[in-house]
């Protein structure tokens, strides 16, 4: 349910709010401190990185036990976000048995998610990505999905511009992969469409840091989460997560320079079976998609020795693979790092 902190009092009251439970950076939390102080006892918690673990998530729910805390809000990007969907989810479970190995099950913590990027789109989805030994782990449970969720445009404002550029193409990535993945259906596409459409026409605005385009790109990240909450992601996201760790770069960035391979390679092997592609190109063509990568003049990763082909070309999760509408091989996953890296 979307709200706005003028609805805080009746949520905190409609769900006897006793103490709530915070997750985000300092600085994300400082702009509702005073707000928070005024209608609730609360404690936040900070102590988890850029990419949650495993062990930063039991270290908040210990916290969050300790404290009897009955109600999350997360505020930030989408590592704020899924430390928090994990810790409300891991809650009811029993905390002397590895988390990842339970049955999950739902529980009555309430969660409100205050996205302080437009990428992620990970308040509208039922998954949630932290790591555990250094591999990455896709935790799924319809109950993660947050209660309530405030969209307020302000919070984008002080984004740095490689954040936001990033952040941006997760979206669009996003939207793009749930409009051809194999499990589309048309209430997914639609979202996806309404995504697409929304950052096309914003980006300037966005980078330029207007209300309305603030808003609205708020809005298609919001559309692309609701989008891959039905359809999940597809061979860029699968593709994108190991260039990250390697190469320091940040996840949208990732997999948008995954995508335009992806994407081309589909088309070449298509062989006519699907008409997914012609569909998408009346929203937005490949090149269209290459030109908008090109002017945000990122960075490019490179590779430091031979062996991180062969790192990257293992590290693909081949689950992923499964709903992407023309497969590929590792034959093709290898060409594909090969020209993102130039090699």
């Amino acid at each position: 349910m979307q709200i706005t902190f003028d609805n805080l009092p009746e949520i905190f009251k409609t769900n006897s709010v006793r103490k709530v439970f915070v997750v985000g950076s300092k600085r994300a939390v400082e702009p509702i401190r005073e707000q928070l102080e005024m209608l609730c006892k609360y404690i936040v918690f900070s102590d988890f990185q850029p990419n949650p673990t495993y062990d930063d998530i039991v270290n908040g729910l210990h916290l969050f036990s300790n404290q009897k805390c009955d109600f999350v809000i997360s505020i930030g990007g989408g590592s704020a976000i899924d430390t928090a969907k994990c810790i409300k989810l891991f809650s009811s479970l029993d905390k002397n048995k590895s988390f990842l190995e339970q049955e999950y099950k739902q529980n009555d913590v309430k969660h409100l998610c205050i996205p302080t990027t437009a990428g992620t789109g990970s308040e509208a989805t039922k998954f949630s990505i932290i790591y555990y030994k250094g591999e990455k782990q896709s935790v799924l449970h319809d109950s993660i999905i947050p209660d309530y969720i405030i969209l307020e445009p302000n919070f984008l404002k002080t984004l740095g511009d490689y954040q936001k550029k990033a952040t941006l193409l997760d979206a669009l990535c996003q939207s793009i992969e749930a409009f051809w993945s194999i499990n589309s259906t048309i209430e997914s596409k639609t979202f996806a469409e309404k995504s697409i459409k929304l950052v096309l026409d914003n980006i300037s605005g966005y980078l330029a840091n207007e209300d309305d385009a603030l808003k609205n790109m708020l809005v298609a990240a919001n559309y692309s989460g609701e989008a891959i909450n039905i359809t999940a992601t597809t061979a860029p996201h699968a593709m994108s997560y190991k260039l990250t760790s390697l190469y320091g770069i940040a996840h949208g960035h990732a997999v948008a320079l995954c995508l335009p391979y992806v994407w081309e390679y589909m088309i070449n092997n298509n062989t006519g079976k699907h008409k997914i592609f012609d569909e998408l190109n009346k929203l937005l063509s490949l090149e269209k998609y290459r030109e908008i990568f090109s002017d945000f003049d990122l960075p490019k990763p490179v590779m430091q020795n031979e062996n991180e082909l062969e790192i990257l070309v293992n590290s693909v999760n081949t689950d992923r693979l499964k709903n992407t509408p023309v497969l590929l091989d590792k034959k093709a996953i290898r060409e594909i790092y090969q020209s993102i890296l130039g090699k």
